[in-house]
């Protein structure tokens, strides 16, 4: 027995000394594949910038889009004033339809209590630690991701819209969500001084991680506080800081990126007073009656990216109320306007987020248009994992007879997004 101490002890020995070397190697390793992960992005973007993809749709000149637009709407080609009346149609006479919503406010207001949640330390958690802070302040006790896990199961999912988020809240919790399209500065006021926490998303320019660029992207806010006399919103931001403060006229450019959308969560026992400081916005249909509207106006009162969103934003309202035809229209307005850009302004990320024009473009049968648009939006990304774009790319080809490329396309948006919907039943029409 005395003959095994020694042996026993050397084996402890080199059992302490390689916990030692795992605990000091593995970090080590895991920074340098952190490192030539970075450069490996790094050399992709050099040799295939994505601010230079272009998408432009068939028929770019301008003699062929006047004939295009004539032959859609008939006639000779339509002014921008063709664009809204299928939008305003749509919603019904009679809707009223404010510019902005009119209430007696304080000069300023603050909600206190909403406890901060950064996103960091997880790969683009924006959404699951911005919506975690709406829910905490409504008493849920869950952890950003718990959110995550039924949101984005991916890591590498580019892009959580607000529905995603709406739908979780509703189905996954006992508070309610809503979200609506048009909102306007002195709304986010009104819900702020009535004790709503208001979560947007905008697109901002950000410096990227792994390259150091200054480029365009989406991002969530949480808005809980303002100060008429600062000109400030008091924002809970999951990327910079708790109570971060940014301008009014910022967050009205970078709103517009995203078609001025909003979302509330509350209580089922304050849904009433919530629809009262709603006003008009309390109707999805109007909201985007208001949205089509301020999109209107802003393309005569705008230039170079507001432009190409205010476009955009046009024809994603008039997709929601149902007018592809109109959207059509608006959306290759847009995309024209896109190569004019300079390229450091180009928002390339834009369908890794707003999926309307895939739709308006497939309801017109312009299936091609959908499969080139989705591979350019594809092809923006060294790792392309955005379920919607390929689920749409997977319906054109399905729809000009290519099975094979189809199915492909529905099982890449299955490896982004395990679980999502569309893309499981195309494939299960398909016989999968």
């Amino acid at each position: 027995m005395e003959k095994r101490k020694p042996v026993i002890l050397l084996i402890i020995a080199a059992a302490v000394v390689l916990c030692f070397l795992s605990l000091v190697i593995r970090p080590v390793r895991e920074g340098i594949a952190s490192r030539l992960e970075t450069w490996r992005t790094r050399i992709y973007y050099l040799v295939s910038p994505p601010e230079e993809v272009v998408f432009l749709p068939i028929e770019v000149t301008a003699a062929a889009h006047a004939t295009k637009q004539a032959a859609l709407f008939g006639g000779s080609a339509p002014t921008p004033t063709f664009f809204i009346q299928p939008t305003l149609d749509a919603v019904g006479a009679g809707t009223p339809v404010p510019q902005e919503s009119v209430r007696p406010l304080p000069a300023s207001a603050v909600i206190s209590g909403v406890p901060y949640i950064s996103q960091h330390g997880l790969w683009n958690y924006c959404a699951p630690a911005t919506l975690a802070m709406a829910l905490a302040y409504e008493g849920w006790t869950g952890d950003r991701t718990d959110i995550g896990a039924a949101v984005k199961p991916v890591d590498t999912d580019k892009n959580v819209m607000i529905s995603e988020l709406t739908d979780y809240v509703n189905q996954k919790t006992q508070l309610k969500a809503i979200y609506r399209y048009g909102g306007d500065l002195n709304l986010i006021k009104s819900l702020i001084a009535a004790g709503f926490p208001v979560l947007i998303e905008k697109g901002t320019f950000i410096h990227e991680t792994a390259t150091g660029r200054l480029s365009w992207m989406g991002h969530y806010n949480l808005m809980t506080g303002y100060d008429d006399g600062q000109q400030t919103f008091i924002v809970q931001d999951a990327y910079f800081a708790a109570d971060y403060p940014i301008a009014y006229d910022l967050i009205e450019d970078e709103w517009r990126g995203f078609n001025n959308v909003f979302m509330v969560v509350y209580s089922p026992a304050e849904e009433a007073h919530l629809k009262a400081v709603l006003g008009v916005w309390r109707d999805v249909s109007a909201s985007v009656q208001v949205a089509a509207r301020t999109a209107y106006d802003e393309i005569s009162t705008t230039a170079e990216l507001d432009q190409f969103f205010a476009w955009y934003n046009l024809g994603s309202s008039m997709q929601l109320s149902g007018d592809s035809r109109g959207a059509v229209g608006a959306f290759d307005t847009a995309f024209q306007f896109y190569p004019a850009l300079p390229a450091e302004r180009r928002p390339f990320r834009v369908l890794w987020y707003r999926d309307e024009a895939y739709q308006a473009y497939y309801n017109m049968g312009q299936y091609q248009q959908v499969i080139d648009l989705a591979t350019a939006t594809l092809d923006t990304a060294r790792e392309p994992c955005m379920e919607e774009s390929y689920y749409w790319r997977g319906m054109a080809r399905r729809a000009l007879g290519d099975a094979n490329a189809a199915r492909a396309d529905f099982e890449k948006s299955l490896a982004c997004h395990p679980g999502y919907t569309l893309s499981q039943q195309a494939l299960s029409q398909m016989g999968n």
